[in-house]
């Protein structure tokens, strides 16, 4: 029994024609037929659940699944536990009976896109939660019902927005919600290709109406909870702390439940995140400190991390649990007091880790889904930047943005590095197989940089052996190569000219040429396996706004342009191209399903410059778009593989 063993770059939504794509139970071998798509995935590696306190202060593990779980809540009357788990491929709702002591987890609410942040009605008869399965993030209510798995389709939408609405939390009396959003609020920028959310915190009744806005501060504002008499709200707040790219400190804040009166109620801590009332009228949250010899401007996640304590009035402050294991997200049993948590569960110790603490292959991988004509094998990477082999079941990658560019099984075993390289040219981006998968391309410098910066395209054998530079005497910054399908050419990424173009050259390096000319930006070149087709990305129709839409061009048989067509209308973020193995889909990156969480929650704990990427595809046929993955990381560079029999 379960309780016992101890045992993964967007807001305006395009529309997704023929419902989303199905998730079927995991293989762990690709069939004949079956497609392989692997994409890198930022995100830690095991969480569980943990009980501490009631009858004893140890910390009772209540899940024990190798996969992430996370966001755990007590029913009113104390008997359930309802969490997100990952383990079925993407986040979903499960419910843990408390009082059977040989009880499982059972799924909870049946769906293929994102469930999570649950909270109860006062007297347990609903939930409300927050569910992407309409495309983006809206917060949802449905009865409680713990002993059946209830499909999605029941639930009623209360928010129905285009942009993100979390973290739900009932009033004590049941007419109301607070949540927290970033509707109707600019889009900031960290870097060229990183985009950042901000939020503030709204009330409305339980069918979704009477919206207010309680905060207007810059930042985020978020994770709003009661007062057990609902007469005041407490919540994080970024306002007055020093933002960093990926992050903010914050602080523990408290207003009166029409929004007055908002002050800071915790003023001490580094990083304050989740607070929560608690039945005996203190304030719990999670509390993130740093390491003194870490310099401020790296301090976008905190080092350690604890649940804390303080008064009503934000003093007494008490350490509440603190041991060398982080923990977050607490919440109170309403009878015993008895603290509800999530933290890192185990990592085989044989487990290849690559990003962060967690085996490189996501557990349960991979994920089967079904999209209009095929179905395809999903293989979420836990990893810097990965490509999978065209034909063998091998994965080059790199991880982290550092000196070693490694090969090994997509399960993460024999591993072995084939190329090193020396700061500034040490992080590896932009490579690609040849479609037989004798060839490797990759970029080589400082390719982070502009178009002036120097970077260039080498070549070497699968092996790391034959390496050669292809543009050696190219003044700008080319990189983020793309063979043709008979290995011939590559087109490639270019700032030779002065802005980021579209080149394409024989595969000795010799002919290059340039595909477009345009002041624009034109990134991330895809070349098609199957006929003379490249995609890549631009903002030309949106000149310096940063926004990236998808464009097709056809060239001849002489390699020249013909003609180009732009093949999305999202007005968002979108890049890292990749073909379907017959060049009838295209897999992407793109911003379009927006952010499935409050930003602070997710990159205040992991590394994740741009948490709203998900994986889309693209039926170059038919204009079908189908969202693939359904979660709160970040997720990017797509590459496909052939089949793999089982054995």
């Amino acid at each position: 029994m379960e309780r016992f063993v101890l045992i993964l770059c967007i807001v305006c939504m395009h529309y997704i024609s023929d419902g989303y794509a199905q998730t079927s139970p995991s293989h762990k071998n690709s069939i004949k037929g079956i497609d392989r798509v692997a994409y890198v995935s930022f995100k830690p590696g095991n969480w569980d659940i943990y009980q501490i306190g009631g009858s004893s202060r140890k910390a009772l593990r209540l899940t024990s699944h190798p996969s992430l779980e996370y966001n755990a809540v007590f029913s009113p009357n104390g008997k359930w536990v309802v969490f997100c788990s990952e383990r079925n491929g993407n986040p979903d709702l499960f419910v843990l009976d408390l009082e059977n002591p040989l009880a499982i987890p059972q799924l909870l609410v049946e769906s293929d896109a994102l469930e999570d942040q649950v909270s109860f009605s006062p007297d347990g008869s609903q939930i409300a939660f927050v569910s992407t399965i309409t495309g983006n993030a809206d917060i949802y209510l449905l009865p409680f019902e713990p002993n059946v798995t209830q499909s999605i389709e029941r639930a009623i939408n209360v928010t129905n927005h285009p942009q993100g609405d979390f973290r739900p939390a009932f009033s004590p009396n049941g007419k109301q919600i607070a949540f927290s959003s970033d509707r109707n609020l600019p889009i900031g920028n960290t870097s060229p290709l990183a985009r950042t959310r901000s939020g503030d915190i709204y009330v409305m009744d339980i069918k979704g109406e009477n919206l207010k806005r309680l905060t207007t501060a810059k930042g985020w504002d978020g994770s709003p909870f009661w007062s057990p008499n609902g007469k005041r709200i407490v919540f994080y707040s970024q306002r007055e702390r020093k933002l960093t790219p990926f992050g903010s400190f914050s602080n523990i804040w408290v207003m009166e439940a029409d929004g007055a009166h908002q002050r800071m109620l915790v003023p001490n801590d580094s990083m304050a995140i989740s607070p929560i009332f608690g039945p005996n009228g203190r304030i719990y949250y999670a509390n993130g400190s740093f390491d003194a010899n870490m310099p401020v401007e790296r301090r976008d996640r905190a080092s350690h991390w604890q649940i804390v304590s303080v008064d009503s009035n934000g003093t007494d402050r008490k350490v509440e649990l603190d041991s060398t294991q982080n923990f977050w997200e607490p919440s109170l049993h309403p009878q015993t007091h008895a603290l509800l948590v999530h933290g890192p569960g185990p990592i085989p110790e044989d487990a290849n880790r690559s990003f962060g603490e967690g085996p490189l292959s996501e557990e349960g991988s991979p994920f089967r889904k079904k999209l209009s004509d095929r179905e395809i094998d999903l293989y979420p990477m836990r990893t810097f930047t990965c490509m999978i082999h065209p034909l063998k079941n091998d994965l080059l990658y790199s991880s982290p943005p550092g000196p070693n560019l490694y090969l090994s099984r997509i399960d993460g075993s024999g591993v072995e590095s084939i190329l090193q390289m020396d700061p500034p040219q040490a992080i590896f981006m932009g490579f690609s197989w040849s479609k037989d998968g004798q060839w490797v391309a990759y970029t080589k410098g400082n390719h982070f940089s502009g178009p002036s910066a120097e970077a260039d395209v080498w070549k070497m054998t699968g092996t790391g052996n034959d390496r050669i530079n292809l543009t050696p005497d190219s003044p700008g910054n080319d990189g983020f190569p793309s063979f043709s399908g008979d290995g011939k050419q590559i087109v490639f990424r270019s700032g030779r000219t002065g802005d980021f173009e579209i080149f394409l050259m024989n595969s000795d390096g010799s002919s290059p040429r340039n595909l477009t000319e345009h002041p624009a930006n034109d990134i991330f070149p895809a070349f098609s396996p199957v006929k003379n087709q490249v995609a890549f990305v631009s903002d030309r129709d949106s000149l310096g706004s940063r926004i990236y839409e998808v464009y097709l061009m056809d060239l001849d048989k002489n390699g020249e342009p013909m003609a180009l067509k732009r093949i999305t209308h999202n007005e968002v973020q979108e890049g890292h191209l990749e073909f379907s193995l017959d060049g009838q889909w295209l897999f992407y990156t793109t911003e379009q399903g927006g952010i499935c969480d409050e930003e602070p929650m997710v990159k205040a704990i992991i590394f994740a410059p741009q948490m709203y990427g998900e994986i889309y595809a693209y039926n170059l046929i038919s204009g079908q778009t189908l969202r693939l993955t359904h979660n709160k990381w970040e997720e990017g560079f797509p590459s496909v593989g052939a089949p793999i029999p089982n054995p």
